[in-house]
């Protein structure tokens, strides 16, 4: 009799392992600063490990995990430390090359690029987010080396509590602006997985139309830049918009595609994997490392090596090993929303998809069961994640998903050889334009499934109720191995615990007295708040952050916005979020929002008194008094500190002097002053503190960090 195989990885705790590791990256910064919402729950899951392992008498399991997640929250602050970077001050000499991560403007003035291969001062450091201004966009191309002066800021990883992302992938520590008449262009050196990919970008356009040619590209290399809003609206909205992202199923068909050549070439065992895995990584590099192309191209590494060494493949050992992996390489992706959907995504595939195919399979054909049964099991996975960012959900897409995904699974490969081919026989451009046809045909079916009434817009779900969720899930999964009666009792306990913190969250709070002191690409913005819950902004920031700034203050609407350092609000951003009215000084930008005043001229909105201030007849700042509060914010622009001489013997509760920390001599009479650097005569600095809030108590104000 034929033993049965043994499992490549016995010890299952491999795969709770990478659970652990991922808590305490996660959580790391807010247990370290004391916040109980994040060490209750923590100390519950230990208490609970401790508790099974004691009367399973497996003690050794539970201090391995529990060493695990102290080298997880070590390992938090190994990550941070390695983004950090030295702060310049005062314009740079910089000298960079300009990646092919580049994003147009709307009015096609400006782009913004990733630059690499930086030196600042001469000293080589990490990458810069560069918007340039230009007349001709053909003046800057992909592969320039160029040289300017800038001065640069400082990028945050944490921002109003939000963790930022793509920062953090593309290694971008400074964000700076400049125009093209500053700009020296020193030579073209483009690398290699550039020229792949323009080469590859160049055949898609010459072969199909231009929004199709995007997406194919994006389906390629996951790069959505240069997809228009409404195609990734139709996606979104339709459930699809994971083929947009180079995720397990791009690696999937991949990896049965070369199989399927390699087989045909008699080439088998070993050779085979070692073939597969080389062009998997190389796949990845041109792909950029993405979390996702990593995981699912581990998870395909270890079924292959699983079957070849005669092993039973373990799906959950190989989703923690590819998580572990790639957490060591890279510890913040921990807290990367799209790392998280694309783990949790597959989790939710092996933990739920035997029991809702079991379902399915009573009253539909085992293939249609299977397939939507997948879709569902993965639109569950993604489902809190989802909710967090404040996404929208489409009840439909398990059936848009079963009728799109067939076709995407002959699109796609036919699309990578399509790539590859043409690249040595451009000749050989009818297959790309075939491609063209079935993305054509996806986007129909995409644009049908949007237009359904069945779609929900979920506000953002906290955290907590993410980890609830996510319980649930392992609950009511075969992986929880307890009588049908513990998992009801579990089950009805987490709902009920769900129930709890909806109603918690739901509990109206007082309005408070605040000041918001913010900076979206260092220009400040300032969101105030009386204690009747009205709120004005002074100098609103872009839509994504104006947004998540509102959130995180719990802002439902804004009345005002009081224009002060932009010359140009961004209109589009006071629209969305619902602002009736911009106050300004001169002449105005003609939107019907638009309310001029004069200078010194006093005036009252919204429960706010304020007056643009002048020295010699040149504006010089904001001043805005409520509840018994007087702050003045400084204009930056055109303005020296002599010109503040007088207005600084005045007595202000909170002075922003921004960038110009230099003014902050002249307001040593101010109870905070608030910069973008640190000095000595600044009690409160982004550098430092990063985003703050201030909150009158007592008539005192309590200061606390945003970030």
């Amino acid at each position: 009799m034929e033993t049965q195989a043994k499992k490549i990885f016995n010890w299952r705790p491999i795969f709770y392992s990478f659970l652990i590791l991922l808590l305490a990256i996660s959580s790391a910064r807010f247990i370290f600063v004391g916040n109980v919402s994040y060490i209750v729950p923590v100390c519950v899951v230990f208490v609970v490990l401790f508790v099974v392992c004691f009367v399973q008498k497996k003690f050794k399991h539970f201090f391995v995990l529990l060493g695990v997640f102290c080298f997880g929250l070590g390992w938090f602050f190994v990550g941070v430390s390695s983004f950090e970077s030295k702060e310049y001050l005062g314009e740079c000499e910089v000298v960079g090359r300009v990646s092919d991560d580049i994003t147009y403007s709307e009015y096609e003035n400006s782009l913004t690029t990733v630059l690499k291969s930086v030196k600042v001062n001469g000293e080589k450091t990490k990458n810069i987010r560069l918007t340039i201004n230009f007349g001709d966009r053909e003046e800057v191309k992909i592969g320039d080396v160029i040289s300017f002066s800038a001065e640069l800021s400082n990028v945050k990883l944490f921002e109003i509590g939000a963790f930022n992302s793509f920062y953090y992938r593309d290694n971008v520590a400074y964000e700076s602006e400049v125009s093209t008449a500053s700009l020296h262009i020193i030579e073209n050196k483009m690398t290699f997985d550039e020229k792949i990919r323009q080469s590859v970008k160049k055949n898609l356009y010459a072969n199909m139309s231009e929004e199709n040619a995007a997406v194919a590209y994006g389906v390629l290399f996951g790069d959505k830049t240069d997809i228009s809003d409404d195609t990734i609206e139709s996606y979104k909205t339709a459930g699809v918009i994971h083929l947009l992202t180079v995720s397990g199923l791009h690696i999937s068909f991949l990896i049965g595609l070369i199989c399927f050549i390699l087989k045909k070439c008699r080439v088998k065992g070993w050779l085979n994997f070692a073939i597969c895995a080389v062009i998997i990584v190389l796949y990845a590099y041109i792909c950029g490392f993405s979390p996702s192309v990593l995981r699912s191209g581990i998870m395909g590494l270890v079924l292959m090596g699983a079957t070849l060494s005669g092993k039973r493949y373990d799906n959950l050992n190989s989703l923690g090993i590819a998580g572990i992996f790639i957490l060591l390489f890279k510890p913040l992706y921990a807290m990367d929303i799209g790392f998280l959907m694309s783990f949790f995504c597959v989790l939710a595939i092996f933990v739920l998809f035997p029991v809702v195919s079991e379902v399915f399979r009573k009253f539909l054909p085992k293939k249609i069961a299977d397939a939507f049964s997948l879709s569902l099991c993965a639109q569950i996975g993604v489902l809190p994640f989802a909710l967090e960012i404040g996404a929208v959900t489409n009840y439909l897409s398990p059936f848009a998903n079963l009728l799109i995904i067939p076709i995407f699974s002959l699109v796609y490969p036919t699309l990578f050889v399509g790539a590859l081919l043409t690249l040595v026989m451009p000749f050989l451009g009818f297959i790309l334009t075939c491609c063209g046809w079935g993305f054509s045909l996806i986007f129909s079916l995409a644009s049908f499934f949007g237009q359904t009434k069945l779609i929900a817009d979920y506000n953002p779900m906290s955290v907590i109720m993410i980890a609830i969720c996510v319980m649930f899930c392992f609950a009511v999964s075969r992986l929880f191995m307890a009588s049908r009666k513990t998992k009801m009792l579990c089950c009805a306990f987490l709902l009920c615990l769900a129930s709890v913190v909806v109603v918690t969250d739901g509990i109206g709070v007082k309005p408070q007295t605040s000041l918001s002191v913010c900076f979206n690409y260092s220009n400040e913005v300032v969101l105030l708040t009386n204690n009747n819950g009205e709120s004005v902004i002074i100098d609103v920031g872009y839509e994504s952050f104006t947004k998540k700034l509102l959130r995180n203050q719990n802002v439902e609407s804004v009345s005002t916005i009081f224009v002060l350092q932009n010359s140009r609000v961004k209109i589009d951003t006071a629209r969305e979020i619902g602002v009736q009215t911009i106050i300004r000084t001169g002449s105005g930008e003609g939107y019907e929002e638009e309310m001029l005043v004069e200078k010194d001229e006093a005036g009252a909105v919204s429960g706010f008194s304020f007056r643009y201030r002048t020295c010699d007849g040149l504006m010089i700042g904001l001043e805005i008094s409520y509840d018994n509060l007087k702050i003045f914010v400084a204009r930056e622009r055109y303005t020296t500190p002599e010109d503040y001489e007088e207005i600084g013997k005045e007595e202000f509760d909170v002075v922003i002097v921004g960038k110009k920390t230099e003014y902050a001599e002249n307001f040593v009479n101010a109870d905070e002053v608030v910069g973008y650097y640190q000095d000595k005569n600044v009690s409160s600095s982004y550098a430092r503190d990063g985003n703050v809030e201030f909150v009158l108590k007592d008539n005192k104000f309590l200061r606390r960090c945003l970030d």
